[in-house]
Parts: structure tokens; sequence; C-alpha cells
């Protein structure tokens, strides 16, 4: 949590200035989050914009698509504006503010100009303008640097890394503001980035590679977080691997948004889609090398009822190894991640490998018999489960309570195989110098690297901390999940 505070109220001070008492104060997010992309986008587009706009007038009455890839080819640029207006243009000419916003949103790229339309950026505008505050908020947001260099500035962090922690405080705000929890749409970075480390860790050798591709998809994806984090960690490892991103959210705002992070670092926005995982699975019959997903705790699956019931019943299916209680989706979308990874390709170390984060219902919920017991035993017999990491309490916004990682993986390294590590890494955080909601811990690097190790040494790790079994003995009574 790098950013300053000074960055952080700037730009959530939108709402004390201009929105109250226009806005209800559980809306301020949905109004200040575009404003917000837009200034970034803006911002980042400012070193090249003469230049791009000499190309744009070039190309003529060339359709939007061929003149996009041109654009692209030319300057590299996932997402530009062919106008040569800006906030700041906009808010010097204030008779016109309100046509002057319509023609600039309207002058970025098609794959940017879908961002606005699920923001409904048009409509808030509407709401701003019959408030007579439409000017004050488009000058307040010029006045706003979000430029690369003075985000890098902020902290020793890049300026992606930033954004992200500002993103991440805006969403924690917004939501608090309208009683929903921020964990439901955003994870952690640093809880990201051990789930990436653990996933990486039996495929280090392969990613070094000449050149070498992944693919990597998240079926809860939220604003993206989990995709863009993995994606960053793999070219750390290697600069020349090929990333591919996929992803399915089920939620408007939530989906906007990590459209616009994926634009922004030049990511394919397509990847992201938009609609429920668990009833209408956008990626059906795709396989992927990584998953990883943070479903909702204790979120009913009511409304994809209907679609899960009957595809339970075809054999080999998603949900055909049992079906949890109404009442909670995180199994479901754990045998979605299962049934997402690569099978194993015979005589090679090829095969998936996912990352799902739960709390302790998957574990422990339902009965002998039960279908949350079918669930845990399709899992231990298929030798599923590589590793179960148990996290600090108040690590996440909208829970204090225990939280697992559990790590799932179609081709077991050969020592690791008709075994389950289980890890204790509940003592292994750092405080937050200001909490946010529930989350007052975070993992600091030296704490990621610590449960990093007793991962990779396995058998040989802290027995203090980690515990090897094989899949007869964890069973509901016999271990200890810490």
């Amino acid at each position: 949590m790098a950013t300053s505070s000074a960055l952080y109220q700037a730009v959530w001070g939108t709402a004390d200035t201009f929105l109250r008492g226009v806005v209800s104060r559980q809306d301020y997010g949905d109004f200040i989050l575009p404003f917000t992309v837009l200034r970034r986008m803006e911002c980042a587009l400012e070193s090249t914009k003469e230049d791009v706009l000499e190309t744009v007038a070039g190309l003529g009455d060339m359709p939007q698509h061929m003149r996009d890839a041109m654009v692209y080819a030319k300057h590299g640029l996932p997402f530009y504006s062919s106008s040569p207006l800006s906030l700041k243009a906009i808010a010097a000419s204030d008779d016109s503010v309100m046509e002057g916003m319509l023609t600039y949103l309207s002058s970025f790229n098609a794959t940017v100009r879908e961002v606005w339309a699920a923001f409904k950026f048009e409509d808030l505008l509407q709401t701003l303008q019959g408030g007579n505050i439409l000017w004050g908020v488009v000058k307040h947001f010029a006045g706003i640097d979000l430029s690369d260099e003075a985000l890098a500035s902020e902290s020793n962090e890049s300026a992606e890394n930033v954004m992200g922690d500002l993103f991440e405080d805006l969403m924690f705000r917004s939501f608090s503001e309208n009683g929903q929890v921020a964990g439901e749409y955003y994870t952690p970075r640093e809880v990201i980035r051990l789930m990436v480390d653990v996933l990486l860790n039996s495929d280090d050798d392969g990613l070094q590679g000449k050149n070498p591709a992944r693919t990597v998809y998240d079926p809860a994806a939220g604003t993206g977080g989990m995709l863009l984090v993995a994606k960053n960690a793999m070219k750390e490892l290697n600069p020349n691997i090929e990333v591919g991103l996929f992803g399915q959210e089920s939620m408007q705002k939530t989906y906007a948004l990590g459209r616009s992070d994926l634009i922004m670092a030049g990511a394919d926005p397509e990847a992201l889609k938009l609609g429920d995982t668990l009833a209408d699975d956008k990626y059906a019959g795709e396989h992927f090398d990584y998953v990883l997903s943070n479903p909702p705790y204790g979120t009913d699956w009511k409304k994809s009822k209907e679609a899960v019931i009957e595809e339970s019943k075809i054999e080999g299916s998603r949900f055909s190894h049992g079906l949890p209680p109404v009442s909670d989706g995180q199994m479901l979308f754990l045998c979605h991640v299962v049934d997402k990874l690569k099978d194993p390709v015979k005589g090679t170390a090829k095969g998936g490998r996912g990352g799902v984060v739960t709390n302790g219902s998957p574990l422990f919920t339902g009965a002998a018999e039960s279908g949350a017991d079918q669930i845990r035993g399709w899992l231990i017999e298929e030798d599923l489960i590589d590793a179960i990491i148990a996290l600090p309490t108040d690590m996440f916004y909208n829970t204090g309570i225990a939280t697992y990682i559990w790590i799932v993986d179609k081709n077991k390294e050969p020592r690791r195989r008709g075994k389950i590590q289980l890890i204790d890494a509940t003592a292994q955080w750092s405080p937050m110098r200001k909490s946010m909601g529930n989350k007052r811990r975070y993992f600091s690097e030296e704490d990621r690297a610590f449960i990093g190790k007793l991962y990779d040494a396995f058998e040989d790790a802290d027995p203090e901390f980690s515990k090897v079994v094989t899949p007869k003995e964890l069973s509901f009574f016999d271990v200890p999940m810490y």
C-alpha cells in the first residue's frame, strides 16, 4: 500500500467536494471509477497524442476496426483517442462541457468505448449535468496527474502497481459506501502473488525456455487482478514469455474496470467475458495452464441452480462429481477450476495447475455421502489436491475468518504424487499501517518467501509449519487444518 494518502484523497475527494447532495453516497464509486480510468488513460496517452492524431488524420474515412489496427501497428497502442480534446480542454470551455465530454468519449477506439458503455458513462454525465456539477468534476479530474512519472514518484513501486493500489482503495471505499464487500471483487495483490509463486514453482524450468507460452484463466475475475499479477510474475522470470489471459466476471461494474485494466496493461480486453460462470461458461471446452480464483464466500447459487443441476446429470461434466448445498457455491467453483485445467501430456511434465481461495466450508461442510463429501472424495481419489495453505486471518476486506488456498494439479511432480501438503501460514503476516475493512494484515516479500520455501521443501519442510499426508489420512477427523 505504497500510494500516498494525498493521491487517494485527491481522487475520492470528488465525493466530498462535488457529489454530495447530488449523488447518493452508495453511488459515489459509480461516478469516481470511470473518471479515474479516463484520466489515467489520457495521461498514459499524452506523450504520443500528437503523433497519433497525425496518423489518424492520414487514415481518412477508413473503417474503425482497420483504423484501430493501423494505430496499433504504427504506435503499439492498444487504446487511443482520435480527438485533440482532453479533460483540461473541455473544462476550459465551460459552456459546452456536456457536448465536449460526449465527443471525447466517442473518440476512443472500439474496445474503450465498450468500457464506457459498461460503466454507463453517458448516463452518469447526464446526472452530473442535471446537478450542475459536471464542469466542476471534469476540472477536478483534469488536475489530477496520473501519468507514469507522477505515479512512480509516489513510491518505489511501478506505475501499474500504484494504480493497482489506487483502484484497490477506490473499490474498498465504493463498496463500503453501499454496504457491499470489496473482497467479493478484489483480492489483495500480495495474496495473488503468493498463489502465483506456488503455482509457478513446478514450472520454473519450463518458463525459462527460449519462447515459452502459457495461458491463465480466472472464472471469477473481478477487476482482473489475478490475471495481471500472474502475467507480470511470469514476465519477471522470462521477458520473452507469451502469456494469454482469459477470464469471466458476472458484475458489470467490476467487469468494466477489469477490461480497462487489461487495456492499459496491453492485454486483450476481449479475453474478459461478462456472464455467470456457473450457468454459462463463456470458455466451455477450453482448458488452461493456470487457473486462479477467489470465488465469493458463502454466496448461494440459486440463480444458477437450474443450469447447474442439468449439467450435473452429464457424466464427466464440471458438476457431475456432486453438488454442494445451494447456500454456498465455493465447491462448484473448485470443481470448475479443476475442469478448466489442461490434461497432462504423456511423457512430459505438462498439466494444468490451479489455485483457489476459500473459507473453511469446502474443507469441512457436509455429512458423509453428501454432495460436498462426494466432491472432496473425488478430489482426493483422483490425486488432484497438491497442497492446502492455511492463511492468516484479517487478510481480506470482507472477512476476518480463516481462509485457505487450495493448490490443485492434474500432473503432480513425481515426489508429490499420492500425497497432500498442508501448510500452516497463519503466523506469516505483517501489520498494515492502516486497516481497510477487515484487512489488517498483508504478506511482505519475506512472508511470501517463507511460505514458498515450505512448499518447495515438501517433506523436508519444518514440521512446525508443514505436514505431508496421504489421501487416506486426509479425513474430516484425522488431520487438523491448523
